[in-house]
């Protein structure tokens, strides 16, 4: 699922640019529902609140700013924030018909970063777990010295000067290993988000 490139929040303010929009739909969907079900909404509610905010987010995309300092991520949340409240207000009101003074409580109960807190464990169990199929994968296609001396350097706390003195390598041959199995990883890492998508 990866960050969202500037250039297509741009496009994106092309409401009938139907290709970028199911480019969208299709990256941020899931996360949106992800984020509706860790606060214990049904199946059928996470539904109906992810489909609020994208209909929000349409009217929304033209004002924002897509330049270098801004945060996508946290316009979403935010946006996705605002809707789930607003069900919550309206679902209160509705079962109790207590002019939303309950829901207004229940709201005010809640830690205001509780949402973000929630889509940021979702979003990096998300990236854990599409990083260690990728290190799975990249771990085969490798020589397992190969692979030991990168894990050692990029997930370990061993320098590559001493790495390299103790295994009697050049600097230079360690640093070609890190930067070529970085290379796959990354490589990987874009080849089973792409597949995730897909299957969407």
């Amino acid at each position: 699922m990866g960050s969202t490139h500037s250039s297509l929040i741009e496009r994106l303010k092309n409401l009938d640019d139907h290709v970028s929009w199911q480019t969208f739909w299709v990256q941020y969907r899931p996360r949106l529902f992800a984020w509706c079900r860790s606060r214990g909404l049904s199946l059928e509610e996470s539904e109906d609140v992810t489909q609020d905010v994208m209909a929000r987010i349409t009217a929304a995309i033209p004002k924002f700013d897509s330049g270098p300092d801004s945060n996508f991520s946290g316009w979403l949340r935010t946006v996705w924030r605002n809707a789930w409240l607003d069900h919550l207000r309206y679902s209160n009101g509705r079962k109790k018909a207590v002019g939303g003074s309950t829901a207004y409580r229940e709201m005010q109960s809640i830690p205001i970063d509780a949402a973000d807190l929630a889509a940021n464990e979702i979003e990096l169990e998300y990236r854990r777990h599409v990083l260690n199929l990728a290190k799975d994968a990249v771990q085969r296609s490798v020589t397992q010295r190969d692979w030991e001396i990168f894990s050692k350097i990029v997930f370990g706390s061993i320098k590559a000067t001493e790495l390299s003195e103790s295994l009697g390598m050049s600097l230079s041959a360690v640093g070609m290993i890190k930067c070529r199995i970085q290379r796959l990883l990354r490589a990987e890492i874009e080849r089973i988000e792409l597949s995730i998508e897909r299957q969407l």
